[in-house]
């Protein structure tokens, strides 16, 4: 499962104990403080499993725990990054900049306290990607190479083997029936013997961003488009299919005939694999950008930055079931048909899935920004991005505000946008808005609306930027010129 490897610029600022935001007293519920079970409208298990609107009301995720370092930030950074779950479903494992985690995923933590659900720890084994074969657990490190390690015993994991087979940065991992792959960017996707991590072959790609492995097939994410590859003969690799992606892709997992590819701030992509044909099947979208996908039969899982969660790829249409809000970011996720672990910054989260569920999901911001005069409305994005249609009602009391419309009723899928008006004369000022809503665990809450320091959404003078080259975060560089008439989005971040 592959991380955001940007991140790690933001190591430096996080001070916090990795616990600190743990919920105190054991509520390992819904990240909105509920008890994330299922609601009086359907049992665990129930109803019919499908894409075709047969879902059991109710929420499919429950937060189980966390696990996590009681140590302080500034004895060792806490950047949980990738994860992956062991054969059995019993163990998880974490990597990142503290080390290599064992993750008890039936017994994490609920709260800070003894238990910190970390079954081993080992600082010295650390990196950014992971990908399982058996009990072999593979570790990429970016730039330092990639290594093996023996979980035979989970919580003894001892060193195999080290290569290093990309001179440059290589972005995912993936590994299976003794084989591995790396995609090496512009250097190609890398096939390698598990045992010895010796090279066997090399494909050629514009830039490989992602990589999975199924028995003697695999595919490459190569820039837009991806690739099924005949692996009957590791040494000499032949490319079955191609179909174009819609966006970039960030991870990919497959399944048998099931592909998932994360398209960041696009969602996730979703394909047949049927014989060797690769065939488009929908586009699911989620709160945030996906970065990390894994496949669980009928079940997908998604790591999405902002939140976590799972879909239906069975029989019927794609369709998100619900997710979660993680304590910080939702790097890289890792699931079964029980239960997933993903990297959550400076802790592990474990969910819990109950089959059979579905619901509808609502995303709404707890603070929306506001402009500070007095006749400008502004408008708010309202999304469902769930399985069952969403009621939502909100009610201004006596702020003065007024919405339109006052209650919005989406399909699975469907967004809207509401209009907010401030109370006419004077300075805007702060204001709470309640909502109630038909999402199982997010059926009551508040919006909060703060007047923005500075203007929003005016119009400026025109300007025109001078002439540069500069290289992204993938090192390719990008001139200003190639771009004239398009619209570029300029973002600048501190190094810390």
């Amino acid at each position: 499962m592959r991380p955001l490897a940007a991140l790690l610029l933001l190591a430096a600022c996080q001070r916090e104990p990795p616990y600190a935001e743990l919920p105190a007293g054991g509520d390992a519920g819904g990240s909105d403080g509920s008890d994330g079970g299922t609601d009086d409208t359907g049992g665990e298990g129930s109803g019919a499993e499908g894409g075709d609107g047969g879902w059991s009301a109710g929420d499919p995720l429950e937060i189980r725990g966390w696990a996590y370092l009681d140590m302080d930030p500034e004895e060792i950074d806490h950047e949980w990054l990738a994860a992956e779950i062991l054969p059995g479903g019993r163990h998880g494992v974490i990597t990142g900049a503290p080390g290599l985690g064992i993750v008890d995923l039936q017994d994490p933590a609920t709260e800070p306290g003894e238990n910190t659900g970390l079954l081993a720890w080992e600082r010295e084994l650390r990196g950014f990607l992971l990908a399982m074969d058996g009990d072999t657990l593979f570790v990429g490190t970016h730039w330092a190479g990639l290594y093996s390690i023996d979980l035979t015993d989970p919580l003894a994991p001892a060193l195999l083997a080290e290569a290093d087979p990309a001179e440059g940065y290589h972005e995912d991992i993936a590994a299976d029936g003794g084989l591995v792959f790396l995609a090496a960017q512009e250097e190609g996707a890398i096939l390698l013997e598990g045992l010895g991590l010796t090279e066997l072959a090399r494909i050629p790609t514009t830039r490989a961003a992602a990589v999975a492995l199924d028995g003697d097939r695999g595919l490459v994410v190569d820039d837009v488009e991806l690739g099924l590859y005949d692996l009957s003969e590791p040494s000499a690799p032949v490319l079955l299919d191609v179909l174009p992606l819609p966006a970039e892709g960030r991870d990919l997992a497959v399944d048998g005939d099931r592909v998932a590819v994360a398209l960041g701030g696009r969602g996730m992509l979703v394909v047949d694999r049927a014989g060797d044909l690769l065939t488009e099947r929908g586009q699911l979208e989620a709160p945030g950008a996906v970065l990390s996908v894994d496949l669980a039969g009928e079940y997908l899982w998604f790591a999405a930055w902002e939140t976590a969660g799972v879909a239906w790829v069975g029989e019927g249409e794609p369709v998100v079931l619900g997710h979660e809000l993680p304590l910080r970011s939702a790097m890289s996720i890792a699931g079964d048909e029980e239960r997933a672990v993903f990297a959550d910054w400076n802790v592990a989260t474990v969910l819990d899935l109950s089959p059979g569920l579905g619901g509808a999901e609502l995303h709404l911001p707890e603070e929306h920004f506001v402009p500070r005069a007095s006749e400008e409305a502004s408008a708010l994005s309202v999304q469902n991005h769930g399985a069952l249609p969403l009621s939502l009602a909100v009610d201004a009391g006596e702020t003065g505000w007024t919405v339109e419309p006052e209650a919005l009723e989406l399909a699975p899928g469907e967004g809207s946008f509401l209009r907010l008006t401030p109370p006419a004369g004077g300075p805007v000022g702060e204001a709470a808005l309640a909502w109630t809503s038909s999402d199982p665990d997010e059926a009551t809450g508040e919006l909060r609306l703060v007047p923005a320091s500075a203007s929003l959404g005016r119009d400026h003078v025109d300007v025109v930027l001078p002439a540069f080259d500069w290289p992204d975060t993938s090192l390719h560089t990008v001139d200003l010129d190639d771009h004239l008439g398009e619209v570029v989005l300029l973002a600048y971040f501190a190094s810390w």
